[in-house]
């Protein structure tokens, strides 16, 4: 959204001073053209974005100018649990908030403590696998269904379509797996196996007792690897 895209860019200015059109456009995966069509849109709102010409130019703040964006949407509160995890952000469709949520972090920050995080970026790397275009469509359709309470109709392939209520999403050894009741119980099923998912119309109730790590500890104590991994 281009509001979200506004905001990053002034919280990216505040953190950073000056930044060319390329720097900004290659960060936010957008043209340069947009960056350009953004920066008078941002002045037309108020906010004072200078244009430096020639070699090492860009775009900065007036000095002295501030503003408080630190306050955090209920999106970038959620990105907190996969703040270091910019794979698993992208999936579940946070990857923009966890994008704010770092960059108003770095302004809480102070020195030192800026000077802790980057000490341990260097010497601590979380690798995490990339998801294919597909799994990440259905895992970004399950996270609404789950959020929404609504049943969704799962095929895998040689089967039969299957409805499901999902409760949850565990990331496992680089795999996918969906948490859902189904037939008076609790099931896994490895997102990449599914070959279709959509939405069955109905509505579920979230069983209150439920607690998907609890869930997660105790599949994996039946002995036997959630479906989609090697045996």
């Amino acid at each position: 959204m281009r509001a979200d895209r506004l905001l990053t860019i002034v919280l990216l200015l505040q953190r950073r001073r000056r930044l060319s059109g390329a720097e900004i456009a290659e960060r936010l995966e957008v043209s340069e053209r947009t960056i350009l069509r953004d920066m008078e849109a941002l002045g037309a709102a108020g906010i004072p974005v200078v244009s430096i010409r020639g070699p090492g130019g860009g775009f900065e703040l007036v000095r002295g100018f501030r503003t408080d964006l630190t306050a955090f949407t209920d999106d970038e509160s959620a990105a907190l649990a996969v703040l270091g995890q910019p794979v698993a952000a992208k999936a579940l469709g946070f990857e923009s908030a966890r994008l704010q949520l770092q960059l108003k972090l770095d302004l809480l920050l102070t020195a030192s403590g800026k000077q802790a995080a980057a000490d341990l970026s260097e010497r601590f790397l979380n690798g995490e696998p990339e998801v294919d275009s597909v799994t990440a469509r259905h895992i970004a359709f399950l996270r609404q269904s789950i959020a929404r309470q609504r049943i969704v109709v799962a095929r895998e392939a040689g089967t039969e379509p299957r409805e499901l209520a999902p409760l949850g999403i565990v990331l496992h050894r680089g795999d996918w797996f969906l948490v859902a009741q189904a037939g008076g119980g609790i099931e896994v099923r490895c997102i990449a196996s599914f070959t279709n998912i959509s939405n069955s119309g109905a509505r579920f109730e979230r069983p209150p007792e439920f607690h998907l790590g609890q869930a997660w500890r105790e599949w994996l104590a039946r002995g036997s690897p959630p479906p989609g991994e090697p045996q």
